[in-house]
């Protein structure tokens, strides 16, 4: 079962020659692998980190990132989260004053991007192009066609979900699908297999 685990885990790290010498190195020695997770380390990885990746492989883990969290990490932008609906803040200067603008951006739960280590955003439709200019020039915004796409990669790792992530996974999760609830964003994210 320890060595099924070792494979799994090398097959998900793309790397099955490394798997395939621990396996002919443990034969010649005659050491064997102990199935206890707090007994072995076999090559730097632990056995509770197998039992983890057997745990995340194809499970959804749900993060919520609070609009606080939100308007921590990307300073002054004001992020208001309702059902279905987020509506982004900021302050546009014109001559020698400044004037409150909002843009709304609406759901599009199954709109994701994952395609970049540093990227996990989610898709949101454009409802309105006034201040839509500016709002792409001020956060972690791009657009493409009718979405506009929210990188939330920095605010993911400022959650209590992502701490509790084995820290040899962390880098892997992709967000699956997204929900705009009243006060946060629902995530459904999972272990990449090949990221």
């Amino acid at each position: 079962m320890a060595l099924l685990c070792i494979k799994i885990y090398y097959k998900f790290l793309g790397d099955v020659a490394q798997w395939e010498s621990a396996c002919i190195a443990s034969r010649r020695s005659g050491v064997q692998i102990p199935s206890s997770p707090l007994i072995f380390k076999t090559m730097g990885i632990f056995s509770e980190d197998l039992i983890n990746l057997g745990n995340l492989i194809d499970t959804e883990i749900e993060v919520k990132v609070p609009k606080e969290l939100l308007n921590e990490t990307f300073k002054g932008l004001n992020f208001e989260v309702l059902d279905g609906l987020l509506r982004v803040g900021f302050k546009k200067k014109e001559f020698i004053f400044s004037k409150d603008v909002q843009v709304p951006l609406k759901e599009d739960a199954q709109s994701v991007k994952n395609e970049q280590p540093d990227i996990r955003a989610i898709g949101l439709t454009v409802m309105t192009e006034k201040g839509l200019e500016e709002l792409l020039q001020k956060g972690p915004f791009q657009r493409e066609g009718e979405h506009v796409f929210l990188n939330l990669w920095e605010a993911i790792t400022k959650t209590e979900e992502y701490a509790r992530v084995p820290k040899q996974f962390k880098n892997r999760l992709l967000i699956n699908r997204y929900k705009l609830k009243q006060g946060y964003i629902q995530l459904w994210v999972r272990v990449s297999k090949g990221l």
